[in-house]
């Protein structure tokens, strides 16, 4: 299965900004399904979501998403009020105007990360340092005036808000729940600058190359009997479990692999359902990207004393965390969804 390059390089934001291509044919040449939601329709030099034979909910995060970004100045002229929308952003060929300061930031935006001190003035080809993403200096962020402050739509409401949206500044949650919503956004984006941005055709074709790939492996070692999973998310002293509506339990839908806990929402893990149920593989994951917790639940499953051992997946070896030697992932969605995809499609099916 093909690797996608870790991180995207300077060029690709570069060329956000060029425009010289000539336009590309619309007529389609072939189509590919991904799961129950995604078709895409190929064409000679780009692929495309084909909306009307996708889902109803790839239509409703489309339409949204085409309200947020209705030209590219609107798409160039945007803050970032979270580190992860700010990654994503970038990720996707986009400069935000603003982002917080954080060592998480890819470096990058660090690199181009810039304060205001006394009587200097706003840049908008660097990103302005808009302060703590959990208390970001709204008066700057109003009165450097973007098109659009975004935040994750995982992220809980916060009163800088309201802060915001009292003056007036266009805020909105960018999709980061569902992995669909990052082949929405750059399908959306490349529609924005017209299929005629090479850079931001040629990350979708990538994309579809990595559903690609993993349908074909899925395709080789399917079976009449689905394979089942139980997905773990580990909180402090408590353990959730995570529905087909999380960004876990859409990618297991998406490849054939049966959710345990599909209907569960935000619940806690019921012990005797995960025994009863003993799922052929447990998939597991800390929110926050906790080490900690994540090495102390590792010690759980190797105790052959304990109840959890007992399960199939952990006696067959088959009870693994969310994470790669270059990616980790911790409830929502940053271009890694795409090493995640392989990452699961690996462990289950190959």
């Amino acid at each position: 299965m093909r690797k996608i390059i870790a991180s995207m390089t300077v060029a690709m934001l570069l060329a956000m900004g060029l425009v010289g291509c000539a336009k590309q044919s619309a007529e389609e040449v072939a189509s590919f399904q991904f799961g129950e939601d995604l078709v895409f329709a190929e064409h000679d030099n780009r692929v495309s979501i084909d909306v009307e034979r996708s889902s109803e909910v790839v239509r409703t995060k489309r339409t949204k998403l085409q309200t947020l970004f209705p030209d590219v100045e609107t798409v160039e002229n945007t803050v970032a009020l979270t580190t992860t929308t700010a990654n994503i952003l970038w990720a996707a060929g986009i400069m935000p105007i603003g982002a917080p300061e954080s060592g998480s930031l890819l470096p990058e935006i660090q690199e181009r990360q810039y304060t205001l001190e006394q009587g200097g003035a706003f840049d908008r080809t660097k990103v302005l340092n808009v302060g703590s993403a959990l208390s970001p200096n709204t008066e700057l962020i109003i009165e450097l005036n973007p098109k659009i402050a975004l935040y994750s739509d995982a992220m809980i409401n916060a009163e800088h808000m309201t802060t915001l949206e009292s003056a007036d500044v266009n805020i909105a949650a960018l999709g980061q729940s569902d992995y669909l919503d990052m082949f929405v956004l750059i399908d959306v984006l490349a529609e924005v600058y017209g299929y005629e941005n090479e850079m931001v055709n040629s990350l979708m074709q990538d994309m579809v190359g990595v559903l690609k790939d993993t349908n074909a492996l899925v395709e080789a070692k399917s079976s009449d009997e689905p394979k089942t999973i139980g997905i773990l998310q580990l909180a402090g002293e408590s353990i959730f479990v995570n529905g087909d509506n999380s960004v876990l339990g859409g990618i297991l839908k998406s490849i054939g692999v049966e959710n345990i806990f599909a209907s569960a929402e935000n619940v806690e893990l019921n012990q005797e359902a995960l025994l009863e149920a003993n799922p052929d593989y447990i998939v597991y994951y800390s929110h926050g990207m906790g080490e900690d917790l994540l090495a102390a639940f590792e010690e759980r499953l190797k105790d052959q004393s304990g109840i959890l051992y007992t399960l199939d997946a952990v006696k067959n070896g088959n009870a693994f965390s969310v994470q790669g030697e270059d990616f980790k992932f911790s409830s929502s969605v940053d271009m890694d969804i795409l090493k995640v995809i392989q990452f699961l499609a690996e462990k289950i099916y190959s």
